[in-house]
């Protein structure tokens, strides 16, 4: 219990005196009592007295009597403070709790985290200074919160009791705390323990993330802009998996404007139904995470996912940082998604650009470690660019890019993809726990997995050679690939298909498309690439399979996903019917001209689905067929001069050419005569 204060003589002046009495062992309590008793005896002897007391106070507590006379000199200083045993006392409490917190806001308030204290130890001296100048009381504009008047300084530290820089700086709060208030709520997030997730007891297709990303790497879009850009890309990280089972790119397109255009909310929404319609959803449920950013699901989009899979896939998405860092301040930060939220993909990021950090190029990882030699590669590249508009087409193709072009790109980013999902040098988390494993055969230097079918496969012989290789320490267990994990556990996932597009995108997301001469459907597109895209018309597959014929110079309501451009949807665009699904239109495949399987059997498509137009035209030109061939029979008699012809063939000869003459000199009808039922007329057969 602390030593009641009727106990001694010891008076407490002030909050810091209180604290530091309070904060102290009852054993120090009554040792600065019984100091304090003696060194008021000492005051109180006479003079030439003060000596003989000293040297008794000394005998008795077993000291020196130069260090009595030390505490006398320093309690008739500070008071009793003096005779407190410090190592008896925690440093803080030697300070008032009002003064610890404003010396802590003092620190808070200094945003760099280095030179905080220090700078900070400054401003508290400073402040004390103008309190002396003020003459110390309690109302001066400079007093410091936890005094009453300005503290006393030691004569030998030339500071007040506990203010030294050491133990100011043991002071100070937490760094978490520090940084909360000096850098903001998402700095301090990563100072605080993780939420942590697990993939057991979930499944395959059960949680997809969401994310838009920028590799670190220059990339050339020929004919579009004359500079190199970084491309932009979304991707799909299957959770349970680990797997991306889609990744589709766009290239940075610098405007007329010299403006950069980035990915759009509705090319995310695009890309979201590219992964819906070829991976697909679980019947039990898929969740689809995104961001706050680019990769959002807004309501409208949501809600139309929803509709489209009776319920089954839902969206969601992280927490958002930006609020104030404390409660009720002005000023709030810029709002930015939950990082912790899809750590996965952002996991998987990291993992993309390490793959893709030798490709000709590079960015760096941010803009201080930025290779030096950019400004250089930029220059180069910007005249390598000049050089392909001015060339002839057979220079054009001898000339080295410093940098990947598009297509270079876009193929080898996808085989760096590849490779990941079929990675098994992995630790990914709860793979073993789940069954993800794979027993594996290591015979002189090479590995022979042994997936499930492969030992339901074997023979008792070649079961029994395994199980003596393993007993022989040939066998191990290694992980599986994303891509095997999600090749055995996807069979069930269920996708949408082409009818769902309209109903998930807006009608704005369409464009209108005029069914040419030729029976195709041509889009030209910048964010598409160069080329035109031409659909053919004359095969639009429906919900049932059936294969519906466009009609030519007619215009239809086209729904195009740029991140599957192998197919376009097709709608009624006129009418009651506007926005009703017609069918799915395949793109007109192109061919290298050595290939002529290929492109004869192209020929054989295109045949049969002109086939009933043909059909329709030989059916109305029957008579006219039948009557060329008459015709030419009749032409093929005359002509056989070694048989003569009959009274009864020339007559019918000549009743022909009479009928068809009178049919070419017939008036044609007036416009205003009331329409008559036409009669075709009679044409005598010339063989009777």
């Amino acid at each position: 219990m602390t030593m009641a204060m009727e106990e001694t003589s010891i008076r407490l002046n002030g909050e810091a005196e209180h604290a530091m009495w309070y904060s102290a062992t009852p054993a120090a309590q009554r040792e600065v009592a019984e100091w304090d008793t003696d060194m008021r005896a000492i005051l109180s002897a006479g003079r030439g007295l003060q000596g003989r007391v000293t040297n008794n106070i000394a005998k008795r507590r077993g000291t020196s009597p130069s260090t009595v006379r030390q505490k006398f000199y320093a309690w008739r200083e500070t008071g009793w403070v003096a005779l407190l045993n410090k190592s008896k006392v925690k440093p803080s409490a030697t300070l008032p709790p009002t003064f610890v917190e404003y010396w802590r806001s003092i620190i808070e308030s200094h945003q760099r985290a280095k030179s905080a204290v220090a700078q900070s130890f400054r401003s508290l001296k400073s402040k004390l200074a103008a309190w002396e100048r003020d003459g110390g009381v309690a109302d001066s504009p400079h007093a410091i919160p936890g005094y009453v008047t300005a503290p006393r300084r030691s004569q030998l530290t030339k500071l007040p009791p506990g203010w030294s820089y050491d133990n100011l700086n043991r002071l100070k709060a937490a760094e978490a705390a520090r940084r909360l208030r000096s850098v903001g709520p998402k700095a301090y997030s990563m100072m605080v323990p993780p939420v942590l997730a697990t993939r057991e007891g979930m499944e395959v297709g059960q949680q997809y993330f969401f994310d838009d990303e920028q590799p670190d790497v220059w990339v050339n879009f020929v004919g579009t802009n004359r500079k190199q850009m970084r491309p932009l890309g979304f991707h799909c990280l299957d959770f349970v998996s680990a797997m991306n089972i889609a990744a589709g790119f766009r290239p940075q397109i610098l405007g007329d404007d010299h403006r950069v255009k980035s990915l759009t909310l509705r090319q995310f929404e695009w890309f979201v139904a590219h992964v819906l319609m070829r991976r697909g959803y679980r019947e039990a449920g898929t969740q689809l995470g995104g961001e706050l950013g680019t990769a959002k699901f807004t309501d409208r989009f949501s809600a139309a996912i929803g509709m489209a899979t009776g319920g089954k896939v839902t969206t969601g998405h992280s927490g958002r940082f930006g609020d104030a860092a404390c409660r009720d301040m002005l000023y709030e930060g810029q709002s930015t998604g939950n990082f912790r939220w899809k750590a996965p993909i952002e996991s998987w990021f990291n993992l993309f650009r390490n793959y893709m950090a030798a490709l000709p190029g590079p960015t760096g990882r941010c803009r201080d470690e930025a290779p030096e030699e950019t400004p250089g590669l930029e220059r180069a590249n910007t005249w390598f660019l000049r050089q392909l508009e001015k060339l002839p087409v057979e220079r054009r193709s001898l000339l080295i890019s410093p940098v990947l072009e598009w297509n270079a790109f876009i193929s080898v980013v996808h085989q760096l993809i590849g490779i990941i999902n079929d990675r098994r040098d992995h630790h990914i988390k709860d793979y073993a726990k789940m069954g993800f494993t794979l027993p594996v055969i290591e015979l002189e230097g090479r590995e022979f997995p042994l997936p499930p079918e492969t030992l339901i496969g074997m023979s008792p012989q070649e079961r029994l050679k395994m199980e003596m290789l393993s007993a022989a320490g040939y066998s191990r267990v290694m992980n599986m690939k994303p891509s095997e994990v999600w090749e055995r556990h996807s069979k069930g996932l269920k996708k949408l298909r082409g009818w769902h597009v309209p109903a998930l995108m807006q009608e704005d997301a369409a464009r209108i498309i005029k069914v040419d001469s030729h029976y195709t459907l041509k889009v030209e597109d910048q964010d598409l690439g160069a080329d035109e895209l031409m659909y053919i018309g004359t095969a639009a597959v429906n919900m049932h399979g059936q294969k519906i014929t466009l009609d030519r110079g007619k215009e239809y309501l086209c729904y195009l996903n740029p991140y599957d451009a192998g197919t376009m949807q097709v709608c009624e665009a006129t009418g009651s019917r506007r926005g009703a699904w017609i069918g799915e239109v395949a793109l007109n495949p192109s061919f290298s001209r050595t290939d002529q399987h290929a492109i004869w059997t192209q020929y054989g498509i295109n045949r049969e689905a002109t086939g009933p137009e043909r059909e329709d035209i030989n059916r109305r030109a029957g008579s006219e067929r039948h009557r060329r061939a008459a015709n030419w029979i009749w032409n093929k008699r005359v002509a056989d001069t070694d048989t003569p012809l009959t009274p009864k063939e020339k007559k019918n000869a000549a009743a022909r050419a009479e009928a068809e003459a009178a049919m070419d000199a017939a008036p044609a009808p007036r416009p205003s005569a009331p329409a008559r039922k036409a009669t075709a007329p009679v044409i005598p057969n010339p063989f009777g």
